[in-house]
C-alpha cells in the first residue's frame, strides 16, 4: 500500500479518492484554495501545496481539470514526478508523469503539437506529418509519443511547452490553455450538430460550446464554412478556407504501389474502393453477414460478386470504419475482395496515400467522395438506407441525388451494371462531378498543408505568406 496525496479537493478529487482508497493510503488532499486548508475533505485533511515536496514517502496524484497549471506549479516547486488521473490519460487508472530530466518549462511559440486522435485513416494532422517534407515552415511540428522519447512524460512536457495544437476531433481540457487549430475529419451529407435529430439538446449545446473554443477552424470551401457554422453555431471569424492536408496526399503518393505493398501482392486488376459511411445509429450483431454489412440487398451474394470481379479483372477493396469492421466476415476465401479494416493494416501509410491509384469509388454518404472529386474518377452511390438516415438523423444536403454526383445502385444487378459502365466510360457524370467540386473545393492545387502551416505561423510567429479567408 502506497501513501498518496491527492491534489484537488473537489468533486473530481472525491472521485479519485473513492477509486484509490480501496488499495492506497490517502494521507492528505492538497488544494490552492486557502479557505480549504486545515479542513477535512472525504474525512482527510487538506494541506497547502507549499508543504509538498518531491518525496519517496508519498505520491502526488493530480485530480483537477486544471492539471496543466498544477503541473507547472509543482515543477516550479521542484516536484517533477507526479501522477495524473484524467480521462484522456486513462491508459491506466492513473498515469505517471516523470519530468525529472527536464530543467525548465518555457513556452515555445513555434512548437505545434499534431495530435493524431482516434483513427489516423482520415486524420488531417497525420497528413500534415506525412507532408512536412514538402512544406517549408518555421514551426516545429511534434507528434506525441512518436517524436519524443519520454513516453507519456514527454508528451506532457510538450503540452506544457507548446505554443499551439492542431487536432481533428473534440477539444479536451488539456488544450484549453494553448492555441488550438481544428481541421475536422470530414463533412458528409448527413446532418450534424443542431440539425442532427438523434442528439439531445444538451449534447447539441455542448458541441456548440466546444466548436467556439477553437482559435481557428480550417475548411475546404465556403460551403464547408456555411455547413459547419449553421450546424454548430460557430462565429464566422473563426474559419479559414485552406483545404484539407489529407487531400494533398492525393498528389504526393503512389497509390497502386502503396496498396500492392500493403496487400503483399502485385495488382494487375482495375481497383474499386468501397468506403461507406460510419453508421453510428446502426448496431450490427455478431450474426451479421458480410453481404448484409456491405449492401443489405436481398439479392446480393458475396461469392457471385467475387466471380463477377474475377471475370472482369477487378479488385474490390473494402475500407470500413474501424468501429464497424469487426463485423465484416470477408477475410479469406475471396480472391478479388480484400478488406482494410484497421489502421494497423496500413502501417505508416495514410489511407489517402492509396486513393490516387484507384479506378472507381463506391460510397453512400461518406465525406470521402467529396474529397475524391479532386481526382475526377467515377463514383457509384449505394444509398441503401437513406430513408432510415433521414428519419433517425437527417440529411442536411437535399436533394440527395444532386449532392451525390454519380450513378445510384439500389440492387445487386444495378451495382454490376454500373460498375462496368462507369469503368468503360470514366467521363460518366463528369459534368456533375465538376459542378460539385466547384462547390466543395476552393483550391485544387494540393497546397492545403502549406496554407495551414502559413496561417499558424502568422498567428503564432507573425508574418504571412498569403490570404486564405
Amino acid at each position: 500500500m502506497r501513501n498518496v496525496v491527492i491534489f484537488g479537493a473537489s468533486t473530481f478529487g472525491e472521485k479519485v479518492f473513492r477509486s484509490l482508497s480501496e488499495r492506497d493510503n490517502i494521507t492528505a488532499f492538497s488544494d490552492n484554495d486557502k479557505n480549504k486548508h486545515g479542513s477535512l475533505f472525504c474525512g482527510v485533511r487538506v494541506i497547502s501545496p507549499a508543504t509538498l515536496s518531491q518525496s519517496d514517502e508519498y505520491d502526488i496524484v493530480i485530480a483537477s481539470m486544471y492539471h496543466l497549471d498544477i503541473a507547472a506549479q509543482l515543477f516550479d516547486m521542484g516536484i517533477k514526478r507526479f501522477y495524473l488521473s484524467h480521462e484522456f490519460f486513462l491508459e491506466e487508472e492513473i498515469s505517471e508523469i516523470d519530468l525529472r530530466s527536464r530543467t525548465h518549462l518555457i513556452k515555445e511559440p513555434d512548437k505545434l503539437i499534431l495530435l493524431i486522435e482516434h483513427f489516423k485513416s482520415s486524420s488531417n494532422t497525420y497528413a500534415i506529418k506525412r507532408m512536412l517534407k514538402y512544406a517549408n515552415t518555421r514551426l516545429k511540428c511534434v507528434v506525441p509519443y512518436k517524436d519524443n522519447d519520454g513516453g507519456l512524460g514527454g508528451f506532457y512536457y510538450d503540452l506544457l511547452t507548446a505554443g499551439s495544437i492542431a487536432l481533428t476531433h473534440s477539444i479536451s481540457d488539456e488544450y484549453k490553455k494553448i492555441k488550438s487549430f481544428h481541421m475536422w475529419h470530414g463533412h458528409s451529407v448527413k446532418s450534424s450538430g443542431y440539425w442532427d435529430k438523434s442528439l439531445t439538446d444538451d449534447k447539441k449545446e455542448r458541441d456548440h460550446v466546444m466548436w467556439n473554443q477553437y482559435d481557428r477552424i480550417y475548411v475546404k470551401s465556403a460551403m464547408d464554412k456555411l455547413l459547419l457554422s449553421a450546424s454548430y453555431g460557430i462565429c464566422g471569424e473563426r474559419f479559414e478556407i485552406t483545404g484539407y492536408p489529407r487531400n494533398d496526399l492525393l498528389k504526393h503518393s503512389a497509390g497502386r504501389q502503396n496498396l500492392s505493398r500493403i496487400l503483399g501482392r502485385s495488382i494487375d486488376e482495375k481497383i474499386i474502393f468501397y468506403a461507406p459511411t460510419f453508421r453510428e445509429s446502426e448496431r450490427y450483431g455478431n450474426e451479421a453477414s458480410a453481404a448484409g454489412l456491405l449492401f443489405l440487398w436481398d439479392d446480393f451474394d458475396t461469392k457471385s460478386f467475387n466471380d463477377f470481379l474475377k471475370e472482369n479483372g477487378l479488385l474490390f477493396v473494402i475500407k470500413l470504419h474501424p468501429a464497424e469492421s469487426v463485423h465484416c466476415d470477408v477475410r479469406k476465401g475471396f480472391s478479388n475482395i480484400v478488406v482494410l479494416d484497421r489502421d494497423a493494416d496500413l502501417g505508416d501509410i495514410h489511407f489517402y496515400e492509396l486513393l490516387n491509384g484507384i479506378d472507381l469509388l463506391i460510397s453512400d454518404y461518406s465525406s470521402i467522395y467529396f474529397d475524391l472529386l479532386l481526382l475526377d474518377i467515377p463514383i457509384i452511390f449505394t444509398p441503401r438506407d437513406i430513408e432510415s438516415i433521414r428519419e433517425l438523423r437527417g440529411i442536411r444536403l437535399e436533394p440527395y441525388d444532386f449532392w451525390a454526383p454519380g450513378a445510384k445502385a439500389c440492387t445487386f444487378a444495378d451495382l454490376k451494371r454500373e460498375i462496368l459502365h462507369s469503368l468503360k466510360h470514366p467521363d460518366y457524370y463528369s459534368s456533375e462531378r465538376a459542378l460539385m467540386k466547384s462547390l466543395m473545393h476552393k483550391y485544387t492545387d494540393y497546397g492545403s498543408t502549406k496554407r495551414i502551416l502559413d496561417s499558424i505561423e502568422h498567428i503564432m510567429l507573425g508574418e504571412r505568406q498569403g490570404d486564405f479567408v
